[in-house]
């Protein structure tokens, strides 16, 4: 048994976070990617027609000080981010869907991967009480394959999923 925890830990690690952030006008610039060790599977899986879905999650803290500190960090805002991908094996090429709403279409798989497995510019608005460096951000990422509807999502509490989900990776707000 504790070698099949110590495989299962691996696994969980041969993916990185890329993570960067910036602050404009009382907003968050965050730029994030997931580097998958191969991407050939998931290639495959939405080439045959199936839809994956990747997951950006975001938690912007407030550092407490004093005896309030005791009780932790105050969560200030919280903001999810879904992309959707597919492809169209009709027309032959790949989609790209953002929070359900605006679509996205590469010719390329390249240019598709790229764009799936990242999440550029994005804005994370609060304004400010005091001096952005008080502010610390959480980040990771829910990579599911297979996206399964209801009923049938049932199915991944009995199998062994290859959904990946990373740590949760702290990054200190900082003014430049």
């Amino acid at each position: 048994m504790l070698i099949i925890l110590f495989v299962g830990s691996f696994a969980l690690f041969a993916e990185q976070l890329n993570i960067s952030t910036s602050v404009k006008a009382e907003r968050i610039i965050v730029n994030v990617s997931l580097d998958l060790e191969d991407y050939s599977n998931a290639l495959k899986t939405i080439r045959s027609g199936l839809k994956s879905e990747l997951f950006f999650e975001f938690r912007l803290y407030k550092k407490q000080h004093g005896i309030i500190s005791l009780l932790g960090d105050r969560l200030v805002r919280e903001e999810k981010v879904l992309y959707t991908g597919y492809y169209n094996m009709y027309d032959k090429y790949y989609i790209l869907k953002r929070n359900n709403s605006s679509e996205v279409v590469f010719k390329n798989s390249d240019d598709f991967l790229r764009n799936f497995f990242s999440l550029k510019g994005y804005n994370l608005e609060y304004s400010f009480l005091s001096t952005a460096d008080e502010y610390y951000l959480l980040c990771r990422v829910k990579y599911i394959p297979v996206k399964l509807v209801s009923p049938l999502n049932i199915v991944n509490f009995f199998t062994n999923s290859e959904n990946i989900t990373t740590k949760w990776e702290k990054i200190t707000v900082e003014t430049k």
